[in-house]
């Protein structure tokens, strides 16, 4: 029978950490949200309060004998987003006149127009934001990842240092208890070994028993390789 794979049934298990970064994102679409709402209402508003006011009522009176005969010219450019309006909101396309149409299509078409630049500006905004909160994670693992390494190649004298801004400051300071207490382990070792060296040393030159001093000789070989694997290690000790 397969075993069955491991799954987290907890998702909130760094609640600080995790309730920061939902806080970042939601904010961030927050403000995104309320920025394009309230350009995108101010330009249908501006749109759409001019084609409505007395001035162009009145050229739309004085100019309407003339529709009929220029309807085909002034419509056709917005055949196609005729169709698009009725296909999105049939039941209310069916209540308005041709030109009246294209009156909501021009509106539509000058907010496009004006919100095109906004939008890239909040993309832009966003992206800097995504960038600026990737690092904020990124940056630390980086750092840990090449602290890591260095410790990985012997190096027991490092430590993970971040910033008091950077998030996994609890994993740094696990990592760097564990390294200090591998360090002072190996520095232990270190002493030992030359405690045994001296000893061995001076067994060595009291005894005269060829089988004793073949003993001896034999221990002091694995003395000096154990010196050599931890002198692989550099320690504060």
């Amino acid at each position: 029978m397969a075993k069955r794979q491991f799954q987290r049934k907890q998702y909130i298990i760094k609640p600080k950490f995790q309730l920061k970064i939902s806080g970042i994102i939601t904010g961030t679409l927050l403000i995104a949200v309320i920025i394009t709402t309230s350009f995108l209402y101010v330009n249908i508003i501006n749109s759409i309060i001019p084609e409505f006011s007395s001035k162009k009522l009145k050229e739309k009176i004085d100019s309407i004998t003339k529709l009929r005969q220029h309807q085909h010219v002034q419509y056709t450019k917005y055949t196609k987003d005729e169709k698009l309006l009725e296909v999105l909101f049939p039941k209310e396309t069916d209540m308005l006149a041709d030109y009246e149409k294209s009156i909501v299509i021009g509106v539509l078409h000058k907010v496009n127009k004006n919100l095109l630049p906004w939008i890239l500006i909040l993309l832009s905004l966003t992206s800097a934001a995504g960038i600026f909160l990737s690092h904020r994670i990124a940056g630390p693992i980086y750092n840990v990842e090449k602290s890591l390494d260095e410790i990985r190649r012997g190096n027991l004298a490092k430590r993970i240092y971040l910033r008091w801004s950077d998030e996994f400051k609890s994993l740094a300071n696990l990592a760097n208890e564990s390294v200090a207490k591998l360090d002072k382990s190996i520095s232990e070792c270190k002493e030992l070994v030359t405690k045994l060296k001296q000893l061995n040393k001076q067994l060595k030159s009291s005894i005269t028993d060829k089988e004793t001093i073949k003993l001896v000789n034999e221990a002091e070989n694995n003395i000096n390789n154990l010196k050599d694997l931890l002198g692989q290690y550099k320690t504060t000790g």
